[in-house]
């Protein structure tokens, strides 16, 4: 198989599957000692999520999935809960290093103030497994490399999430910009995000 990882970058470049790896998302956490930081690997085939398996060494957690095959945390399925009435939806938000995503991210956070709870752990793979488990209800990130969420997307949506681009469509390798949700508001997310002015 072909092997994309942040620390040596693509090691072949041949038609067919491919492992990605991150060996530490959530670098700079680690390096202040936030123990919110994880291992991921995930398998694709061109833009299709094959399988994802997700080490939370802190909690000492397993989050893994296949596709069609469910969700699983330590050996026990998971799926995302109905929306509990009365509770606002929390939303993960994430961004990249350059200007251009930190201003997204900006006009996104003041968009989605107005109706949700926002938070930032600065570890995506983390970020998606809480949402798989239901902790939170979606996530939206402008600018995340492919390693951060080839693992996360899978075992998301195994769990039962909507994965899609800003535009609602169907996520392909030449979108920078992802959103990942539990399907009672993902339509109203894509809204928040198609409205977005360009920076």
């Amino acid at each position: 198989y072909n092997i994309l990882s942040e620390e040596s970058g693509l090691l072949r470049n041949e038609p067919g599957k491919k492992w990605v790896v991150d060996p530490l998302d959530g670098t700079s956490n680690f390096a202040r000692g936030i123990p919110l930081f994880a291992v991921s690997i995930g398998l694709m085939d061109g833009n299709d999520f094959l399988a994802g398996v997700i080490i939370d060494p802190i909690l000492q957690n397993e989050y893994y999935a296949v596709k069609g095959g469910g969700a699983f945390l330590n050996e026990k399925k998971i799926s995302i809960p109905a929306l509990q009435t009365g509770f606002t939806p929390c939303i993960f938000l994430n961004h990249s290093y350059s200007e251009t995503d930190r201003n997204h991210f900006i006009q996104l956070a003041k968009q989605l103030a107005v109706s949700y709870d926002t938070l930032k752990f600065g570890t995506t793979a983390i970020e998606l497994c809480y949402l798989a488990t239901g902790a939170v209800d979606g996530f939206v990130c402008s600018g995340d490399s492919l390693w951060d969420f080839a693992a996360g997307a899978v075992i998301a949506t195994e769990a039962g999430c909507v994965f899609t681009d800003w535009q609602g469509q169907p996520w392909t390798e030449e979108s920078d910009k992802l959103l990942i949700s539990r399907p009672e508001i993902h339509k109203k997310l894509v809204e928040k995000t198609k409205a977005l002015p360009p920076v």
